[in-house]
C-alpha cells in the first residue's frame, strides 16, 4: 500500500525474523489503495479486505504467527472510515469464517484473532 503506515514486503519479513507481530488496522484509508472518502466512502472496503492484508503478512512472513487484529478503533474515526460490513464490534466474529475460507487452520485463526498478541506479550514479559 502506498501510505506511510504500511510495511514493505521486506519490512514484513524483517519483523517476522524478529518473531514480532503486525496488527492490521481497520481504517479504510490504509486498507484501500486510492481511497477517496468523498467519492467512494467505505464502499470498497470490507472485512474481507482486512483479511487480505492479514493473509499478505502471513504469505510474506511464511507463517500465520506474525499477523493479528490491530483494529485502530480507538475513537479517532467513525463508521465512514471503517469496513462497510463492520457495524459493531460483534462483527469481528465474521473474521474467523473469512480466514477459514482462505484455508487457515483453527489454530492459525486463533493466533490471528488473539493468540499472536498473547505470545508476543509473554515473550516480552519474560
Amino acid at each position: 500500500m502506498p501510505y506511510d503506515r504500511q510495511f514493505t514486503d521486506e519490512q514484513i519479513r524483517g519483523i517476522a525474523e524478529w518473531q514480532e507481530v503486525i496488527g492490521v488496522v481497520f481504517d479504510v484509508w490504509i486498507l484501500t489503495p486510492d481511497f477517496d472518502e468523498v467519492r467512494l466512502g467505505n464502499s470498497r472496503t470490507s472485512l474481507a479486505t482486512v483479511v487480505a492484508h492479514m493473509d499478505h503478512i502471513c504469505q510474506m512472513s511464511g507463517s500465520a504467527r506474525h499477523a493479528a487484529n490491530g483494529t485502530d478503533l480507538d475513537g479517532g474515526y467513525g463508521w465512514e472510515q471503517s469496513p462497510h460490513d463492520l457495524d459493531t464490534t460483534a462483527d469481528f466474529q465474521k473474521i474467523p469464517a473469512i480466514l477459514a475460507q482462505r484455508g487457515y487452520s483453527p489454530d492459525d485463526i486463533a493466533g490471528i484473532m488473539h493468540g499472536n498478541w498473547i505470545g508476543l506479550l509473554r515473550r516480552a514479559w519474560r
